[in-house]
Order: C-alpha cells, then structure tokens, then sequence
C-alpha cells in the first residue's frame, strides 16, 4: 500500500464528520483536506510516469545527483511553477516512484526554499514605480538570507 492510498478514505472520513453538527466539524475539515492533498499527489503521480520517460527529463534528474546543480533545479522549476509545495510534492512523487533518489530530492528541495523568495523580488522588479527602493531591498536581503541558510545550515 502507498502513502497516496488513504486519500480518498479521509476525503470521505472528512465529509462525513464535518457533516455533523458539532464542534468536531473542524477536525472533519482537516481531514478532507489532508486526503485531498495525496489524492493531488496520486493523481500528479499517475501524470508523470509519461514524463518520466523523455530523454530531457532523464538528464535533467541525472544532473540533479550533483547538489548545486540540485539546488538550481529547484529555483529553476520553484520561479517557473511559483510553488514550492508543487516541486516538493513533485520530488516526494519522483522517489515513491523511484525516478529520482532521496539523496537526489534533498538539494531540489532546498533550492525551492530559495526559488519561493525570487517571486516577490520578480513583482518588485516589475514595479519599479510602485514599489519603494526599500521593499525592493528588503526582498533582495530575504533572498541572501535564504541563500545563506540553504548553504550553511
């Protein structure tokens, strides 16, 4: 049995007890929506077993074995998708699936720790007259912080 399994039964675990009228009705909520989360990650698995097979993708997790190379694949695909909750469960789909190693998967996660500060330095750059030198080097500074701390942990 795969993590991805229970998805459904705490989808409907969820709808039955958020149905009732009491105080539990907040843990029936949770529960829908934490088997909605890998029922996404069953349904995103079964969409990349064909991408998994493109020459492409195979080189790019091969390159992602190395860590800096790793790490830029994860700002890469974070700045392109603007989601580090979508590249991370993506990397926990790719080793359930044996397409990427878990030793693979650490430096891609850590690089979409980096990639989620470069979309608001991406909206600060694009406004440029609504948006105070200061904010814009803020957003440059938060993403040197993240650097440093994905470097030196």
């Amino acid at each position: 049995m795969r993590l991805t399994d229970i998805g459904p039964f705490f989808i409907v675990l969820g709808t039955v007890v958020s149905a009732l009228p009491t105080r539990i009705q907040m843990l029936g909520k949770a529960g829908f929506y934490f088997g909605f989360i890998f029922f996404g990650l069953d349904l995103l698995s079964s969409t990349l077993k064909p991408l998994a097979e493109t020459p492409a993708f195979e080189n790019l997790v091969r390159r992602a074995d190395m860590p800096l190379t790793g790490v830029l694949v994860g700002v890469v695909l974070t700045a392109l998708v603007q989601s580090s909750t979508i590249v991370t469960g993506l990397c926990i789909v790719m080793v359930q699936q044996d397409i990427l190693t878990a030793h693979a998967a650490i430096p891609i996660v850590i690089g979409t720790n980096i990639g989620t500060t470069l979309k608001g330095l991406l909206i600060t750059i694009g406004m440029r007259g609504a948006c105070t030198p200061r904010r814009h080097r803020q957003h440059l500074l938060q993403c040197h912080r993240r650097i440093a701390d994905s470097a030196f942990p």
